[in-house]
């Protein structure tokens, strides 16, 4: 079983102040066994960006959006935007993005 957060927060600027119109959005997926939390992921922009580094080719660029299941322990199923890269030009193609997450 697991849980998908999206968590809206304000970073304080350097003089300590705050901007009204700016949030940070942090996204972490928690899986559980039992009563018992077995691990949580942070989805961070790096974590997306290592990711979708590594599922493109230089034919198509994958990109996850968002969690949409978890289909196995560790491995997720993720909404993503995916173009074919063709003589300058880019098309974009409906894809799902099958990741396995690991510490």
């Amino acid at each position: 079983m697991g849980i998908y957060l999206e968590s809206a927060y304000k970073t304080p600027l350097p003089d300590g102040s705050f901007d009204p119109r700016v949030w940070d959005l942090a996204k972490y997926f928690a899986t559980f066994s039992g009563n018992g939390l077995v691990q949580v992921h942070d989805l961070d922009g790096e974590v997306l960006a290592s990711v979708a580094e590594a599922l493109s080719s230089r034919e198509i660029s994958v990109r996850p959006v968002s969690l949409e299941a978890m289909v196995m322990p560790n491995r997720f199923a993720f909404r993503a935007i995916c173009k074919k890269k063709q003589a300058g030009e880019t098309s974009r193609l409906p894809c799902m993005a099958l990741v396995e997450l690991k510490d």
